[in-house]
C-alpha cells in the first residue's frame, strides 16, 4: 500500500508541486524578515528600504559570516604575535610576521 505522503500517491501533490513548495519554503527562510525594525509609514523610501534589508535573515547571516571571518583574522594575528614573542623578535620590527601586509 501507499501512504498519503508517498511520491507515488495519485491523490497527493505532484513531484513538481512538492519541489516548488520546498523551494518556496527555503526562500522564505532565507529572505524572510524578523521585523525587529518596524517600518513606519512616515519614513522616506530610503529609510524603509534599509530597514527592510536590515530585517532580512540573509543580512543577518552575511553579518555573522563577516564577524566569524574577522575572528579568524584576529586569531591569525595573535598567533603570529605570540610566535614573535616566543622567538624574542620585537613585535614592532619588520622581522615579526604579525606585521606582514597579508592580514
Amino acid at each position: 500500500g501507499t501512504s498519503s505522503g508517498s511520491l507515488w500517491d495519485p491523490e497527493g501533490p505532484t513531484c513538481c508541486e512538492r519541489i516548488k513548495t520546498k523551494i518556496g519554503s527555503i526562500c522564505a527562510t532565507i529572505f524572510g524578515s524578523s521585523d525587529r525594525i518596524k517600518v513606519k509609514p512616515q519614513w522616506d523610501i530610503v529609510r524603509k528600504t534599509f530597514a527592510r534589508i536590515l530585517n532580512l535573515h540573509l543580512f543577518e547571516g552575511f553579518m555573522g559570516s563577516v564577524i566569524v571571518f574577522n575572528i579568524v583574522l584576529i586569531l591569525i594575528e595573535t598567533n603570529r604575535r605570540l610566535t614573535c614573542e616566543v622567538n624574542n623578535i620585537a613585535i614592532e620590527s619588520s622581522a615579526c610576521s604579525a606585521n606582514d601586509p597579508d592580514i
